[in-house]
């Protein structure tokens, strides 16, 4: 089977796909494309992405074909991702709500740093009915911190100074907004495990995003610490990378951001820590 017949018919003539391999593959097509490696080096793979490659799917992946369709789906209807991401990712071409309310299996909203220990109980009861492996709960409850904890500190809420967007990590508490809130999410589907986070301010910055995880790839998570606690220095973002095999970024900007993290089920730590990394990207909007 070709990479095109892994493509809904009536996405075919949306989707340009190219062998990264290729000398012929210029930077400039890299931001509207679905790029196909077989590059285990995560930095090299990041530099593809900093350099405006939107999707790189890992031919050598344990969801090659499923990334495949889902890098489609987001590049034939990004907001398909933002609206169902769940399904987006895990059953693309068939974004509905529906279809998210059944395979979106927890779902918690919060509105402020407060919140945070309970919606992670909540999530840490969820799992432990999908794994009975106390290691692999505790790797993606680390996950959800992460992600809960990045929607909270680093999109626009309001502590006692007011509105800003980056805001302390020693601040008591911080409180969502204008009447937004956030939610972490998880759904399951044939021994593939989504973790994401939505919140509605969209003012996730991509690029700054990937240069943070390359920078603490690459001098490591010590040199990259901020003994500050503002704004983040990617260290969180790296671990929700280092954990899956997949990264998910998408942002309506000034309205919507999605970040998701796909993690395989059923699969030993070594074996999930040697897969490639499949990376996904996009900002819309403004």
């Amino acid at each position: 089977m070709s990479v095109d017949d892994l493509i809904p018919k009536q996405w075919r003539d949306r989707v340009k796909v190219v062998d990264l391999a290729s000398p012929s593959t210029s930077p400039q097509e890299g931001s509207a494309v679905l790029g196909l490696t077989d590059q285990t080096d995560d930095s090299s793979i990041l530099e593809h992405a900093i350099g405006g490659l939107q999707h790189i799917c890992q031919v050598n992946g344990v969801f090659f074909n499923q990334e495949v369709k889902a890098a489609a789906q987001i590049l034939v209807s990004p907001q398909d991702y933002l609206n169902f991401p769940v399904t987006a990712l895990l059953r693309p071409g068939f974004c509905s709500q529906e279809v998210e309310d059944e395979i979106c299996v927890f779902s918690r909203s919060f509105s402020g740093s407060g919140e945070k220990d309970q919606v992670l109980a909540d999530f840490v009861e969820w799992s432990q009915t999908i794994s009975k492996s106390g290691s692999f709960v505790d790797e993606i409850k680390s996950v959800a911190d992460e992600l809960v904890m990045n929607a909270v500190y680093n999109a626009p809420f309001l502590d006692s100074q007011g509105v800003r967007e980056d805001v302390s990590l020693e601040s008591d508490e911080v409180k969502s907004g204008r009447g937004r809130q956030a939610t972490l999410f998880a759904g399951v589907f044939e021994k593939q495990l989504v973790i994401g986070c939505r919140d509605d301010w969209g003012t996730l910055k991509v690029d700054r995003l990937l240069q943070r995880i390359k920078g603490t790839l690459d001098k490591g998570v010590a040199e990259n610490m901020n003994m500050e606690g503002r704004g983040g220095a990617g260290i969180g973002s790296y671990m929700i990378y280092n954990a899956g095999v997949s990264y998910y970024a998408g942002v309506d900007i000034g309205k919507r951001t999605v970040v998701c993290c796909k993690v395989p089920l059923g699969m030993s730590n070594r074996k999930r820590s040697e897969e490639p990394k499949n990376l996904h990207f996009f900002e819309i909007g403004e």
